[in-house]
């Protein structure tokens, strides 16, 4: 009997706090996916391409993402937890699932891109890394019923999938800004976790485009991913190698070269980053009137973005070269500082102890630079003789 109360207790807690969740979908996110469902496959391409450029978050087809405002507290933190267990819990179909799951792990994904955009306090970043890591969760759920989920082909199914590939984008997105915000001591340890979801991103893409059930659509969406995240890759791969001897100098040296180095590892980063925002600045207003005719229909539109992408990408490669030599005069730099400093040493005084050390003859000698050893006693000629 107790049991049954029980049982009808947490029921009703349930039930109440379904009624909590929004739906799925929103007439806004409605009005933005139909447009985008109009529009052909080529410039869908290019606009993934331009929203790269940018480091751009891609809105997902047909799914209401709640907007973030402002920082969930610790509260908003659990009752965020309890909500989604409880709407994943009364769900059985796995499509509907696995969209749940998807729409929450873009939402955890979009709240960890939130913290990095509005703090820099180190605690408050490793907030974004944990959202990353409950956003991981839900998509490891998701890809467990993978087998399951690339048989069914109505279209439901297909946009669940072109919206998976677009949340590894996204997700790919906001690493590379908690990249670029952490501090030099704790970035060995982010690639360790970011290298964990990167293989595990990798291995389902592939998966889905080497699946024999897969639409073409569907496969090309994935390459088109698999392409965009591989550029990424090497370009964040290049800035690493041009970072890594900075870094090293944070770990070793004297105290005056590793603050030397921190100042300059921020100042690489700086640099980086007011040549990206300059170059997305230079093209905004172009950009943004193309997006719109092609939202209108007008496929010439879609050419001319081609053209635009291709010229910021020439432009985005003037800034990797900048990067290099400037990563290299900073190398020096930290290099011409510790050869001043060993220099500094060798040249400086030495202070050494007052003792003295009576020699056999009765003399005594004191302590001299650079080891303060002491100075050798006269040497004694045995043959030699005193006469008084």
């Amino acid at each position: 009997m107790i049991s049954k109360h029980k049982f009808l207790i947490v029921s009703i807690v349930l039930l109440g706090l379904v009624l909590f969740i929004p739906p799925n979908v929103s007439a806004q996110e409605n009005s933005a996916s139909l447009t985008n469902e109009t529009i052909s496959s080529e410039a869908n391409q290019e606009l993934t391409k331009s929203a790269s450029l940018d480091n751009e978050l891609e809105p997902l087809e047909g799914v209401e993402v709640t907007e973030v405002k402002s920082m969930p507290s610790g509260f908003g933190f659990w009752w965020r937890n309890i909500k989604e267990w409880t709407s994943l819990t009364l769900t059985f179909d796995s499509v509907k699932k696995s969209e749940k799951q998807l729409k929450f792990a873009e939402e955890r994904t979009r709240l960890a891109n939130f913290i990095i955009q509005n703090s820099d306090d180190p605690k408050v970043q490793e907030k974004a890394e944990k959202m990353l890591e409950k956003a991981n969760q839900h998509m490891q759920k998701i890809e467990e019923r993978k087998d399951d989920l690339v048989k069914k082909t109505d279209e439901k199914s297909q946009k669940l999938l072109r919206n998976i590939a677009k949340h590894y984008l996204n997700k790919e997105r906001i690493l590379e800004k908690i990249e670029d915000k952490l501090s030099p001591e704790k970035i060995e340890e982010f690639q360790q976790l970011r290298k964990t979801f990167e293989e595990k991103r990798q291995n389902f893409l592939n998966d889905l485009r080497n699946n024999p059930n897969i639409t073409q659509e569907i496969k090309d969406r994935v390459t088109d991913v698999l392409s965009q995240v591989d550029n990424t890759h090497k370009m964040r791969e290049e800035f690493r190698m041009q970072q890594k001897d900075i870094l090293e100098k944070v770990k070793a040296g004297s105290e005056e070269v590793r603050e030397q180095a921190k100042e300059r590892f921020e100042e690489l980063r700086e640099a980086r980053k007011k040549s990206q925002e300059q170059l997305k600045e230079q093209f905004k207003t172009q950009k943004e009137e193309i997006i719109n005719k092609i939202q209108d229909g007008d496929q010439e539109a879609v050419k001319k973005l081609k053209e635009l992408n291709l010229e910021r990408q020439k432009e985005a490669l003037k800034i990797r070269e900048e990067m290099k030599q400037k990563a290299m005069e900073i190398k020096d730099g930290i290099q011409l500082k510790r050869q001043e400093l060993r220099q500094q040493i060798q040249e400086k005084p030495v202070a050494c102890s007052k003792e003295v050390r009576v020699c056999p003859d009765g003399s005594v000698v004191s302590r001299i630079g650079p080891n303060c050893e002491f100075a050798g006693c006269p040497v004694i000629n045995p043959n030699s003789t005193n006469s008084y």
